[in-house]
């Protein structure tokens, strides 16, 4: 059974938590974030903007982006499920994107990760952070055997959530034209995040993706996954 839900909102490293009988898997996905950068250069292009990825902002939209996994994964321990976390649970707007999703009565912090400010002034850099878009979906199934790897964990994630857009045929397993392109999609069509991409979006920018994936052995013998999978880009303009 597959559950989906949207929400607006590299280097490998993998990192385990095993509490309650679930393990967690973190990991970037290298190659989504840069066709999701390519995407959103070339239609910043359409508004004469002209925007650049910046490696240490990239670090940076990084730190928020596995901050709010974090508090994914933080809420999750006590039962609830990714599913059910995104529907109608993070706050709206800017609010959303404050500790906790602007929800701490319900998102639990967690205790290895601290809030890192919103819109921090880099003066290393020159820059300052004055906006953030994100994006998450994620979708659960139970398979009669634990998966042999991860990846593959993540790549049928992905085939079912094309399936659930309705990806075309002819873009599926093209990361660049089918999942990423609807992950740009999903940003134009809201109008909050359209505006700030094109109010924001022209100078140095940064940009995360990732994965989590929680994994559990269910009593009939047969085994639970939902993957998580999030994106999360900054923009910048300068100090001066």
């Amino acid at each position: 059974m597959k559950k989906i839900l949207l929400a607006l909102a590299i280097t490998f490293s993998v990192t385990l938590f095993g509490q309650q009988n679930k393990t967690y898997y973190i990991e970037d996905l290298k190659t989504i974030n840069g066709n999701v950068n390519v995407l959103l250069e070339n239609y910043t292009l359409e508004f004469s903007h002209n925007i650049e990825n910046n490696v240490t902002l990239n670090e940076r939209a990084r730190i928020r982006n596995l901050y709010f996994i974090n508090v994914f994964k933080e809420t999750s321990i006590s039962g609830k499920s990714f599913y059910s976390m995104l529907n109608g649970k993070i706050a709206k707007g800017k609010e959303g994107h404050k500790e906790c999703f602007g929800n701490p009565v319900y998102f639990k912090s967690p205790a290895n990760c601290k809030y890192p400010e919103m819109f921090p002034v880099l003066d290393s850099i020159g820059l300052k952070v004055v906006g953030e878009i994100m994006y998450q979906v994620t979708i659960a199934d139970t398979l009669n055997e634990k998966a042999s790897s991860y990846k593959s964990v993540v790549q049928n994630a992905i085939d079912n959530i094309e399936f659930v857009w309705g990806v075309d045929d002819s873009e599926k397993h093209h990361i660049k034209h089918g999942f990423t392109k609807t992950i740009l999609k999903k940003y134009k069509e809201s109008e909050h995040h359209n505006s700030i991409i094109k109010g924001r979006g022209d100078g140095e920018y940064g940009s995360s993706t990732m994965y989590i994936i929680t994994e559990k052995k269910l009593s009939n013998g047969k085994w639970a996954y939902e993957v998580m999978i999030r994106n999360l880009i900054i923009f910048t303009e300068s100090i001066n």
